[in-house]
């Protein structure tokens, strides 16, 4: 994804040598991004590890002193 968001950017810099090549890649890529929905899939991926073999977030707060600081 991000190979095509730089030629893309490159492109549209070519044709309009008055942009900001990083401002365009920048908005390129996070346009990109959001239209792909990475960041919500990431997130249900995430969410997904910690919920495999009963390892909930709850669980995880549990395991660390119920989500205080256990380190001395």
């Amino acid at each position: 994804m991000l190979l095509p968001a730089a030629f893309e950017s490159v492109r549209s810099v070519l044709h309009s040598p008055a942009l900001n090549v990083e401002r365009v890649t920048r908005r390129t890529t996070g346009r990109m991004l959001r239209d792909e929905r990475v960041i919500p899939n990431m997130i249900k991926r995430f969410k997904g590890l910690l919920q495999e073999g009963d390892h909930s977030i709850g669980g995880i707060e549990a395991a660390r002193g119920g989500g205080k600081d256990v380190m001395p």
